[in-house]
C-alpha cells in the first residue's frame, strides 16, 4: 500500500528551517484529536504538523532538484512507499477524518 505524501520546501533562507524539505502525510493524523498530520523532515524526523500552516510557510518542490529525489529515497529507506501529490483533496481529508476517529476509539 502506498503512502500519499505532499512534498514542500520551507520558504525562508534565513528562517528556522532554512529551505529544508518537509513531507506531509495528509491521510495520517499525528494525534487522536485530528488536529495535525504526520510530517517528516531529514533533521527532526517525524513530527506533528498543522497542514494549513505548513502549506502557507512553504512552496512546492522542484521535481528536477536532486535533493528532492534524495529525500524520496530517504522516505523509501525508512519504510514509506511515497505516492506524491501536489495538494490535499476532499477524498484525502475524508480518509484523514476516518483515521482520526479510528485512533480516538
Amino acid at each position: 500500500m502506498s503512502d500519499i505524501v505532499i512534498l514542500r520546501r520551507w520558504k525562508g533562507a534565513h528562517g528556522l528551517y532554512n529551505r529544508d524539505l518537509i513531507a506531509l502525510f495528509p491521510e495520517q493524523p499525528a494525534d487522536e484529536y485530528g488536529r495535525t498530520v504526520t510530517s517528516y523532515m531529514h533533521v527532526g524526523q517525524h513530527s506533528a504538523a498543522d497542514y494549513v500552516h505548513v502549506i502557507s510557510q512553504t512552496k512546492p518542490v522542484l521535481w528536477w532538484d536532486r535533493e528532492v529525489m534524495d529525500f524520496l529515497n530517504e522516505l523509501r529507506n525508512i519504510g514509506y512507499e511515497p505516492d506524491v501529490r501536489k495538494h490535499r483533496t476532499p477524498v484525502m481529508r475524508a480518509a484523514y477524518r476516518r483515521e482520526a476517529e479510528r485512533i480516538k476509539g
